[in-house]
């Protein structure tokens, strides 16, 4: 589930001034399993150790094997500025939180031991005689791929900010000129 709440208003400060000010709060709770069959792996011990969710409580971990992300305060300001009659300003800035996409939470569920992964390659003179039917019969389990999620995971982020202004030279005419800016920070990397 997820926790949105937020609180936002508009003063008029002067008769050419209005300001738009705002602060919402983004909570998205991390995904547990239903039966407890997650895995990650533990790099602080100076090993790699796997970790289930059955098995957390020894390492202090949570039932999502990733801490909640509870700082995600997100500001909103705005602005509109009129100080002669044909001049309009308009700025605004804030900050969008991100939820992360379900193949994140999804590949700690297709870890071992739940999930067991095995390649089996074949060499020439076995292709003619291969049964499909018992493609891994004999073949050795071999953790090919495990997926592990940082902890202290935190929630990736982007600000927005742009600058707006309207010039009016007649009556039906209106020249613009704007600027819009973003930036992302804590960004997934793969």
């Amino acid at each position: 589930w997820a926790f949105f709440p937020w609180i936002q208003d508009d003063w008029r400060i002067t008769r050419d001034l209005t300001l738009n000010l705002g602060l919402r709060y983004e909570l998205h709770q991390r995904p547990v399993s239903r039966t407890d069959t997650i895995s990650t792996v533990d790099f602080s011990g100076g090993k790699a150790t796997l970790v289930t969710a059955r098995d957390r409580g020894s390492f202090g971990y949570p039932r999502s094997l990733i801490e909640e992300d509870r700082n995600n305060f997100a500001p909103r300001v705005g602005l509109a500025w009129n100080p002669t009659r044909r001049l309009v300003v308009r700025a605004g800035y804030g900050v969008f939180y991100q939820k992360e996409s379900a193949n994140t939470w999804v590949d700690l569920a297709i870890n071992p031991p739940f999930i067991r992964q095995t390649a089996r390659i074949l060499e020439a003179p076995e292709v003619a005689g291969f049964d499909l039917r018992q493609a891994f019969a004999g073949v050795e389990d071999i953790p090919l791929l495990v997926f592990a999620i940082d902890r202290n995971w935190r929630d990736a982020y982007v600000q927005q900010w742009h600058l707006n202004v309207q010039f009016q030279p007649s009556a039906d005419w209106v020249l613009q000129a704007g600027y819009v800016g973003n930036g992302g920070s804590s960004l997934p990397r793969t």
